[in-house]
Parts: structure tokens; sequence; C-alpha cells
């Protein structure tokens, strides 16, 4: 079975078939504890008794390199022969320790340094962009053992790899054609993205970002919708933890539109994804108020209740309530990567306390911060209401300022709440 399989394999090669190599060198159709994720379309698998006669013959090998240049020794003839023969016994090597006795990180971690040798060989015969199949299969996978090996100098080492094989997509300089390699580059870059984020080393995000700004590239919309879209929403939560919030509105509103051209129900979980995002920034920037429709594409009941609430709390200034609300979905927000971002709304609610109070006291410029304190129905220390009071004021949701001394606020008598966020969070 082996024997065939590597001369079905150095025949797609001939015939320059790389889709078909492709799925025939991705690890996911060989090992059965591994499911690696991808963003094509489902490749058709190998039966599972094919792959066990290849992996079980694979093991009784000791010389693996001697046995593919037996088996494919006419492929030395070809051009970039000797590398395909290297490339493809670093990839049996893999299936080898993936499948041997040992532990699991053990497995995974000889695996991914293996992997390795693979990504080192193609970027050696990588040259236009029908390879591209290719190059997303080992980098994926390189990133999926990496990760499963537990080490994090295996995982940084992918990251290396990863990182060489954008750089090998946008450093092409002949003109943009369909076969350039350029048309890895977003695909490439949204894994690189990821991979940053999981080793916290966000700090490297930015010489991604400077390399695509001095590539010549086509236009954003001339790639895979799939591609920009998973790219821009790492960009999108990386300008978000640098709590730059216009760019980060940009790029997660890009993901949604693009989604929204696609059948809904297809990307409902990729929707709930980029919603538990956008929904916060659009309050905070009060650029326009989540309606119903948009609050309904989010795939769970639980989902759908808890930002119809948190738009009421809002606009009503309940911080008790939003506070309860906050803690019911501690988890899920900390999960989603956006609880920092709620968090934020707490000065939205502050000032929409403050000013039901400004109405209700007959539009007094002068407000007791006892009394706000009482009206607060929290447990919150007055302290801790005075210097969210003071957060709201020095950033600009309130004109106003703070009298210590005789423990009030001021507000201005010109226009003391700038922001309507009444109008943009509520159906008049």
């Amino acid at each position: 079975m082996l024997n065939e399989f590597l001369i079905e394999l150095f025949q797609k090669i001939n015939e320059e078939d790389y889709d078909k190599v492709s799925n025939l060198l991705s690890i996911e159709n060989f090992n059965c504890e591994i499911n690696v994720k991808t963003e094509s379309k489902p490749k058709r698998k190998q039966p599972v008794t094919m792959k066990m006669k290849i992996v079980s013959e694979l093991l009784l090998i000791e010389n693996i390199e001697e046995f593919v240049e037996q088996i494919g020794g006419n492929l030395k003839h070809f051009e970039n022969g000797e590398i395909w023969i290297l490339l493809i016994s670093s990839h049996l090597k893999v299936l080898k320790h993936l499948n041997s006795s040992e532990s699991n990180l053990k497995r995974f971690f000889n695996a991914s340094n293996e992997q390795i040798n693979v990504i080192n060989n193609f970027l050696r015969i990588f040259t236009n962009s029908s390879q591209l199949s290719l190059l997303y299969s080992f980098g994926e996978d390189s990133w999926q053992l990496a990760s499963l090996s537990g080490s994090s100098d295996a995982q940084e080492q992918a990251a290396r790899s990863i990182n060489k094989l954008f750089i090998a997509c946008i450093t092409e300089r002949s003109s943009l054609t369909s076969q350039s390699r350029k048309w890895g580059t977003y695909r490439t870059a949204a894994l690189l993205l990821q991979v940053y984020f999981h080793l916290g080393q966000l700090n490297l995000v930015q010489n991604v970002l400077k390399a695509l700004q001095a590539c010549e590239l086509p236009g954003i919309n001339e790639f895979p919708r799939a591609h920009t879209v998973k790219f821009n929403y790492f960009l999108g939560r990386y300008h978000f933890g640098r709590e730059e919030f216009e760019s980060a509105e940009k790029c997660f509103t890009f993901c949604f539109e693009r989604l929204q051209q696609q059948q809904q129900q297809a990307f409902s979980k990729n929707f709930s994804s980029i919603l538990h995002f956008l929904i916060p920034i659009k309050l905070i920037l009060n650029l326009s108020k989540p309606n119903f429709e948009f609050i309904s594409l989010f795939e769970s009941k639980q989902n759908r209740l808890f930002y119809a609430n948190l738009v009421e709390f809002i606009a009503s200034g309940d911080l008790k309530s939003f506070t309860e609300l906050l803690k019911l979905n501690y988890k899920q927000l900390i999960k989603a990567g956006s609880f920092s971002l709620y968090e934020k709304l707490v000065l939205l609610i502050i000032r929409q306390r403050i000013r039901r109070i400004h109405f209700l006291t007959e539009n007094s410029t002068r407000i007791s911060l006892n009394l706000l304190h009482n009206l607060w129905d929290t447990n919150w220390p007055l302290d801790d209401v005075i210097c969210l009071v003071a957060n709201a004021i020095s950033r600009g949701l309130i004109r106003g300022y703070i009298s210590e001394e005789k423990q009030f606020l001021v507000l201005s008598a010109q226009n003391p709440f700038p922001i309507n966020l009444t109008s943009a969070l509520c159906d008049k």
C-alpha cells in the first residue's frame, strides 16, 4: 500500500496536480487523532483500512529516504526532483513519529520538528500560485503539531517557519499575474496573526503590517473572502487590545459585511465571534445602534438576550443590572476575549445615570456626590463612584468638574452631555 501511495504521489507531482499532492501530504489523512481545521472544502480522505496499512508498513522502515529514492528514482531526473524526495521523506517521518509508541507530547514534539524540514524543502521549490494549497497545508499542519506538542520552543519554531511562508508570498518581484505567489498573502498573514495571539507576541504583529504596507498587492477585494475575513478578524482583535477602537471597528465591520454576503446560517458561529466585539465597540464609538436585526444574527438565544439587556441597561443607566449581567456572562466574555471591552461600557452607564439625575433635578448644574452615590443602587464605595465620574469627564462623556471640597459634581451650563447616546441606543 505504501508503494502504491508513493507511486500515485510521484505521478501527481509530475503532472503538477498540486491540489491532489496537498491532499496526499496532509497529516489529517493519516492520523485520526488530529483534526486539522482548514478553510478549504472538505478533502476526500483515503479509506481507513488503506491508511492503517500504509502506516503499519511505514513503521517497519528504518531508512525512509532510501526507501523513497528506490520507489521514486525517476523523479530525480525531473526539475527539483531531489528536493521533492527530501520533502516526501520528511513528511513520512512526521507520520512515523505521530504513530509511534512514544507519549503524546513526545510524538507531537518530534513530528513538529520534522514538519519544519517539510516547510524548508517546500520553500526551495515554491514558485507560483498553483502550489498555494501545499503552502496552506504545510503551514497549518506545522502550527497544529506544535500546539499539540505543548512545547513553547516547538511553537516558536513553527511561528518562524510560518513567517518564512508569509515572506515567500509577499517578496515575489515578478508582475502581478494569476500565477503570483502573492495570492497566498492574506491567508498566511491570518495564520501568522493567529499564532502571535496564541504566543502572546503581539509586538510582532507590527512587522506583518509593515510588510503588507511595503508590498505591492492586488486590492483586498480580489483575494478570497475567507482569507481577508480571517485576517481582519485577528487584526481587529489586535487594534482592540491596543484600545484603537476606530481601527478595530473598521476591521470587524469589514468581516461582518463580507459574511453578510454569504448564507447567514453557514456563518452563524463566525457572526457571533465578530459581533462579540463589534457591538460594544459601536456602543463606545456611538456609531450606530445594535438593532434587533443586528442582534438576531447570534445563533444562541442566550447571546440574543444578553445583548438586548445590554442595550436596555446602558440606555437606562441601570448600573446594578448591568453589573449582574456581566457577572452572569463572565466566563463567556472571557472566552470570547472581550470582557475588558464591556467593563469600559460602565462609563456610558455612568453618563446615562447622571444625565437622568440632571433631568430629574430640572437641569441643575450642581449634583451632590452623596445623592449620586445613594441613587447608584450598588455596594460600591463613594470614592469608587467619584473615580468613575472623573474618568467619564476625562473621556469627554460629560462636561464639568468635581468639587471635592463641596462634594458636588458641577456640570457645564452648555451641553453637559455632548454625545446623544440615547438616540444611538433606543428607537424613537
